[in-house]
């Protein structure tokens, strides 16, 4: 009965460990998936919200707000570059205006990323690099 309890308790520890260290949705790992670049801990997070229904679909967003460090500013454009980022300003046709919200639709100091679902282009995620207001914003919505 105490070995069962003992080998409970540590599957229990070492589950909670791989949850926490590997599993878990953060802001920084959200981001590093949608901006293919690893993104670093050391920005701060300015917004961070992460809403998902439980339905089969997964409709939902998640919207990260970061603000850039000085030291920061040439590795994320080295980063966009590497990555095929567009220059801003933005030209594709987004399917909302939430991201300009954040972004002015004339502001020509950055880049940015956009992928459409091809099956519905209501779906879609962006991930914007402005360097007028030293932000790092992404952006992923499934409808």
């Amino acid at each position: 009965m105490k070995k069962n309890l003992i080998i409970t308790i540590i599957l229990i520890i070492l589950g909670t460990t791989v949850y926490y260290l590997f599993l878990k949705r953060t802001p920084y790992n959200i981001a590093s998936n949608i901006a293919g670049f690893k993104v670093s801990t050391s920005l701060p997070v300015e917004q961070f919200q992460d809403n998902w229904s439980n339905n089969p679909g997964g409709d939902g967003e998640s919207f990260i707000l970061f603000s850039l460090q000085e030291s920061e500013k040439e590795k994320l454009v080295n980063d966009c570059k590497i990555n095929n980022y567009k220059p801003l300003p933005i030209k594709d046709i987004l399917p909302d205006n939430f991201i300009y919200r954040y972004v002015k639709k004339e502001n020509q100091s950055g880049f940015y990323k956009l992928y459409k679902d091809k099956k519905d282009e209501r779906n879609y995620q962006i991930t914007v690099l402005n360097l007028h207001d030293n932000k790092l914003i992404v952006y992923n919505v499934i409808y």
